[in-house]
């Protein structure tokens, strides 16, 4: 059957009907029932009400009798006690025990005061026993003393006790009771059978008057409703299939009938004779628009596909769209429709379920502003299929989103040419600013590696190799570093790695040190770096490297003589002036010596995106120290590069507890005597006691009983690093122990003062 309006009435029509006879039928079946159980227990309590007075007046007569009886037998019994007659006794009791309900006759001696005579009841049966067992309790006790007259006088000569049963009464009452209540529960189900034909015989009157109201309803509702209705419907498919130009002409609705239904009729004729006379002005209009929109398409398309990016769209499943520019095939080498976005831009793992994540909560969303955050957290550069693509993302609509990817692999690798330039150009500039300490640099470095053979020293162990030599390597990285020579400091730093390995494992040799020096090729990492100045700057500045070279040894031959010569001409006096100029000649002014650690702060500085002020020597100019410390100084670079890693904030961290956003790193340097103090200071965060202290435990040393200050001076030991990281600039721990090294080797001193967000200063004395 169609679920048309008739059947919906009938079906709304129905249910309420039955319903309603539900409802009514359930009230007149409760109403029955409880007036049927109220006159149930009217007549179940009353039944009850009367066995209960029959219980108690039956139980008042039997205990009449049998304190008739216990009379009786205090009469009967009396004569026969005071003849101790037991066995006349014994006959008058085995009658009086024979009464229903009699359990025991116990007869008592009071003149003997003991247990006379006890006739118990067992099975029907009478016995003759001295005890009575305990269980006769139970039963109630009927008592009376046995009294004689002698000489008017009244004597107590004995007693009797008489145990009576009740429980039989009570028995007999009670299965009445079981019997009334069972005639009366037989009776209920009676009743309920009846009342349950009853309620069918209703059940059956209700389902008949209905069947017969939906009968009259559903003709009623043919001829007035669903037959009209089925005319309008004719007429309205009529015009629909003219609107989808399936019929060339419209047909009226032919309903007159003067209800509701026939104006509707007329009124939706009106309307279709106006609609159809617009369908077919939109019909042409159409027409024209599908055209001009094909055309638009087109010019779109071609647009797109030769824009040189690739334009994609997806929903909220991250299924690409059919529609797509031709630069997606060229990028992607597939078609990508129907694909995971995520799986065309991730191999998988956290950063594509991240990607999926970061693109629902877009979705969520309305502050622009936070839309904007949230994009930017996005990765906006891959690498597919060997080229880099980046990636512009935009929401066109609620559940949309728009992709614009673009091949900048010319780029990239035109950047990648631009700062393998602009490195050989700091290169050349740091080199061609302090020539001699370029040419110095280089000879040390050569100096090292010619003896290299030599520094394995087979009677010091493993350790104690591995941590000189490691040492060395890192003043080394850093003072090529400071020269931009990037390619032999990337060299080095490999070359620690090894070594931070070797000092990790306990069974390392000499001889497998060795090993990693011979094949460690430091000639030919050194050329690289060479050549690539000689083919800037020429040879020429190899070639006028110095003209005469005169051996530090030969300018102090050339002094003692002198001084000889003076002493023994007693001319000490004219000679002195050329001793001094002697003097200068072997010693370098100390100023000369940190000139490359202000370029170091400044390089250092851009690299690390922290403010400093330009770092200025404090120094007497033509203060001049022998070449014994010059290893000592080259070593300070570690200090400065650790003022400006782990001393000086970034500039939102210093701004954030009131400091001057840009940091201060300051070094004097003074002479006393035959003293020579270093002092190296900055404003930083200054050293942080607990990781000082967590990276102590980590190498077990205990610092339990430790001062902050002793605490302090454990950043000079091997290994012991605050940074959390390992990089070219800081981490591996061996750059202050290379500070500490190289002033013990100069009997120098240490004196460290810090303070939380205010700095450190590190106070160097040396004995020259």
């Amino acid at each position: 059957m169609k679920q048309s309006i008739l059947f919906k009435t009938l079906l709304i029509l129905g249910s309420l009907i039955i319903i309603i006879f539900i409802c009514l039928g359930y009230l007149i079946l409760q109403n029955d029932r409880e007036l049927i159980s109220k006159i149930v227990n009217y007549n179940l309590s009353s039944v009850m009400e009367t066995l209960d007075k029959n219980q108690e007046v039956q139980l008042k007569i039997n205990q009449q009798q049998m304190e008739y009886t216990v009379n009786m037998i205090v009469k009967n019994s009396s004569p026969l006690l005071l003849d101790f007659d037991k066995n006349g006794l014994k006959k008058s009791l085995s009658f009086d025990i024979e009464k229903e309900g009699v359990q025991a006759i116990q007869i008592w001696d009071s003149i003997m005061n003991e247990m006379f005579l006890l006739a118990l009841k067992e099975d029907g049966k009478v016995f003759f026993k001295k005890v009575l067992p305990a269980r006769f309790t139970r039963f109630t006790k009927f008592q009376k003393p046995i009294t004689v007259v002698e000489d008017g006088n009244v004597q107590k000569i004995g007693e009797i006790a008489l145990y009576y049963d009740e429980s039989i009464i009570i028995n007999e009452i009670k299965k009445l009771k079981d019997d009334a209540k069972n005639k009366i529960d037989n009776f209920n189900t009676v009743i309920d059978k009846e009342l349950l034909d009853a309620v069918v015989m209703k059940l059956y009157i209700a389902i008949g008057s209905l069947m017969a109201i939906l009968a009259i309803i559903s003709i009623l509702l043919t001829v007035f409703v669903n037959k009209p209705l089925n005319i309008v419907k004719n007429g309205l498919d009529n015009f629909f299939l003219f609107l989808q130009n399936k019929k060339d002409f419209v047909e009226k609705i032919n309903l007159h009938s003067n209800d509701e239904l026939g104006q509707m009729a007329q009124s939706l004729n009106r309307n279709i004779a106006v609609s159809a006379k617009l369908h077919e002005e939109i019909n042409e209009l159409n027409t024209n628009l599908e055209k001009l929109v094909e055309e638009k398409t087109k010019k779109v398309t071609a647009l797109l596909d030769n824009a040189d990016q690739g334009f994609l769209s997806f929903g909220e499943d991250l299924i690409v769209d059919e529609e797509y520019s031709k630069e997606c095939f060229s990028i992607f080498k597939k078609e990508i429709s129907g694909e995971n976005i995520a799986n065309l831009l991730f191999d998988g793992g956290t950063k594509k379920e991240f990607f999926g994540q970061t693109l629902m909560s877009l979705l969520k969303e309305d502050n622009q502003q936070k839309i904007n955050t949230i994009i930017s957290l996005l990765q906006k550069e891959f690498v597919i299929n060997n080229k880099a693509i980046q990636v512009k993302y935009k929401i066109i609509n609620r559940d949309r989103f728009m992709l614009i990817l673009t091949n900048i692999t010319e780029r990239k690798i035109l950047e990648r040419k631009i700062n393998r330039e602009k490195n050989i150009l700091k290169m050349i500039v740091a080199v061609v600013s302090d020539s001699d300490e370029f040419f110095e640099l280089i000879d040390d470095f050569e100096e090292f590696t010619d003896s290299n053979s030599m520094l394995i020293k087979k009677d010091k162990t493993p350790l104690h190799n591995t941590t000189e030599l490691y040492r060395i390597i890192h003043t080394f990285k850093g003072l090529f570093s400071q020269k931009e020579m990037v390619s032999l400091v990337s060299k080095l730093h490999s070359l620690e790695t090894q070594m931070s390995e070797a000092l990790a494992d306990q069974n390392n040799t000499n001889e497998e040190l060795q090993e990693i020096l011979d094949k460690s090729d430091f000639s030919a990492w050194l050329d690289h770096d060479i050549m690539i100045i000689k083919n800037i700057l020429g040879d020429e500045l190899f070639n006028e490297r110095g003209k005469i070279t005169v051996k530090e040894e030969t300018l102090s031959r050339i002094e003692e003589k002198i001084i000889d010569i003076a002493s023994r001409s007693s001319e000490l006096d004219r000679y002195e002036s050329v001793v001094n100029d002697l003097k200068n000649l072997k010693n370098k002014t100390i100023y000369s010596m940190f000139l490359g650690f202000p370029k170091l702060i400044d390089q250092l500085s851009q690299r690390l995106e922290k403010s400093v002020y330009p770092l200025e020597i404090i120094v007497d100019k033509d203060l001049r120290v022998n070449d014994t410390v010059k290893p000592f100084i080259k070593s300070l670079i570690h200090v400065f590069r650790n003022s400006m890693d782990h001393g000086i904030e970034s500039m939102d961290d210093r701004f954030s507890i009131d400091k001057d956003e840009i940091g201060t790193i300051s070094c004097s340097v003074t002479k006393n005597n035959n003293t020579l103090q270093i002092v190296i200071a900055d404003d930083g965060a200054g050293i942080d006691i607990e990781a000082v202290k967590q990276q102590a435990i980590k190498h077990k040393i205990d610092t339990t009983a430790m001062s902050d200050d002793e605490v302090c001076y454990l950043i000079f030991s091997d290994t012991i690093s605050t940074s959390d990281s390992i990089t070219d600039l800081s981490g591996r721990g061996v750059g202050m122990a290379a500070v500490k090294n190289e002033l013990d080797k100069l009997n120098g001193q240490i004196k460290i003062n810090t303070q939380k967000n205010i700095g450190t200063s590190f106070e160097f004395i040396l004995r020259l």
